[in-house]
């Protein structure tokens, strides 16, 4: 008899162990339950994240092509630019001597008003000119302020170009 007690005794451990065994086996599915939908949220969200990325992405790139300073391209040879603005009436203030006479020989309609000028603005350059060409490499401060000022009041066409290149000049226009 003592050794079914012993072994009812065991067997009701065994039992309650079980039990305990089950109880935290079942707690521990409920936990994976809850991880693994945890988890399926996560991957939906990432999925979701990952195609607004992409989206983002692409609008940055278009925003980036759309505002990027591309240079424009010209198809036509300088020979027809120079053609198409010889007759032009444009003032160009300052610019290096050397250049300057360059210009003068291939434009003589133009007006050229020297880098040293005096203090008082040449008003009738100005105002006859269809486009006023400031060169800053020769020009001093107080007389590119004052052409400046001068060609806002006037409301003229004006280009402040600070490397005196006759091509960059041309295409300027």
């Amino acid at each position: 008899m003592e050794s079914s007690f012993k072994s009812e005794a065991e067997l009701s451990e065994l039992k309650i162990r079980l039990r305990d065994a089950l109880s935290i086996g079942s707690h521990f599915q409920e936990q994976y339950k809850e991880e693994k939908h945890s988890r399926e949220e996560l991957e939906k969200r990432l999925k979701e994240y990952d195609a607004m990325k992409q989206e983002l992405t692409a609008l940055r790139e278009f925003v980036y092509n759309s505002t990027e300073d591309t240079p424009p391209t010209v198809n036509i040879p300088i020979s027809e630019m120079k053609k198409a603005i010889a007759m032009k009436r444009i003032t160009i203030v300052g610019g290096n001597e050397n250049w300057v006479k360059k210009l003068r020989q291939e434009f003589p309609n133009w007006k050229f008003v020297s880098a040293s000028v005096s203090s008082t603005v040449d008003n009738m350059s100005i105002l006859k000119a269809e486009r006023v060409i400031l060169f800053t490499d020769t020009l001093g401060h107080s007389n590119y302020y004052k052409f400046k000022s001068m060609t806002i009041y006037l409301k003229k066409d004006r280009n402040i170009i600070a490397k005196t290149l006759s091509q960059h000049c041309f295409y300027n226009f």
